[in-house]
């Protein structure tokens, strides 16, 4: 897709110079960067996501299903020979 923007000259520069320095358009590095900053903005939202997910307090039957899972792997560790 072929769109028009306004950017600040100095942006416009550095643009310039990335793209002779990769020997692509401006067009590519333009995109290549906006894909980058998308990544990430999701990136962090899904960080977020799982911050808030694990600061809820655990309810008393994931407490106990946690504790009958140590049981479980410290009894499955100690049957294995080594």
């Amino acid at each position: 897709m072929k769109t028009a923007i306004s950017i600040p000259d100095d942006l416009f520069d550095a643009l310039t110079r990335i793209a002779k320095e990769k020997n692509t358009s401006r067009s590519k590095v333009f995109a290549e960067a906006t894909r980058e900053y998308v990544e990430r903005r999701t990136n962090r939202k899904l960080l977020l996501a799982l911050n808030n997910a694990y600061s809820e307090e655990e309810t008393s039957q994931e407490k106990e299903l946690r504790k009958e899972s140590k049981k479980y792997y410290r009894s499955r560790i100690s049957e294995d020979k080594w």
